[in-house]
């Protein structure tokens, strides 16, 4: 579920979806310069992984192969201007209308930025994320 943006001055938020990076992000830095830029930033990863869509009637069975190219990951940090991000939560049809802040934003014409970031900035959101981001920093990783 995402988070409202809380009124404040700030100029530019720099919120996620309700999870966290578990480690230190390469793209920190950046996200207030773009969002004061009055564009939208993502960290985000490039997908490696083979991808399957699934039949509608049959979601065991393999419709196609996607192709991976200009597909990324995103993860977190995210960054708006915060009258671009309340336009956003306010325009959104309901409390799971996205899943994540950059996708509503997006839905406003908004351009949004790809930043490349690490894979190691892992997005906690499962209990699967928390015990592979546990088990990262058990081996000092």
């Amino acid at each position: 579920m995402l988070r409202r943006p809380r009124s404040s001055s700030a100029a530019s938020p720099v919120p996620g979806s309700s999870s966290f990076p578990a480690g230190l992000s390469a793209a920190i830095p950046w996200p207030r310069g773009s969002a004061r830029g009055g564009e939208g930033a993502v960290a985000a990863v490039r997908v490696s992984d083979t991808l399957k869509e699934a039949s509608v009637e049959d979601p065991s069975l393999v419709a196609r192969t996607l192709p991976r190219d200009g597909l990324w990951r995103a993860q977190t940090p995210q960054g708006f201007p915060r009258e671009v991000l309340e336009r956003a939560h306010a325009a959104a049809p309901g409390a799971n209308a996205a899943t994540d802040d950059a996708a509503l934003v997006e839905r406003l014409g908004v351009p949004v930025r790809l930043v490349p970031d690490s894979p190691r900035n892992l997005k906690v959101t499962t209990a699967e994320d928390l015990a592979l981001a546990e088990l990262l920093a058990g081996r000092g990783e």
